[in-house]
């Protein structure tokens, strides 16, 4: 990884450090090691949202709501933040078996 990416990754790491919603992952130390650019971020027992409706073959309405929504708020906070997810999908959400769920955002930096 460059100069440039290394830096992209650490002051967008550093940014998403700020973020605190329920909703969302929390990033708690980014740093490097040896070659590598490291991330610590909260652990969410569970899994992908992915996999929590493919293991259904229908998802109760209440449940979609709850989750629905706290995707949107989410979402509402870090555009509040002037930030946008950009690659919201299944496989960046954590759902726990409360059904809280946690929105990933994801660093998008290449050589």
């Amino acid at each position: 990884m460059n100069d440039f990416h290394k830096k992209k990754f650490i002051h967008e790491a550093n940014l998403m450090k700020k973020l605190k919603h329920n909703s969302m992952v929390r990033i708690f130390e980014n740093f490097e090691h040896s070659k590598y650019l490291m991330i610590v971020m909260e652990y969410i027992n569970g899994g992908y949202l992915r996999s929590f409706v493919r293991k259904r073959l229908r998802v109760d309405e209440n449940i979609a709501k709850f989750i629905f929504r706290q995707i949107i708020e989410a979402l509402e906070y870090i555009h509040s933040k002037n930030i946008v997810h950009r690659d919201i999908k299944l496989d960046n959400i954590l759902i726990n078996n409360a059904n809280i769920i946690k929105v990933i955002i994801m660093l998008k930096v290449t050589n």
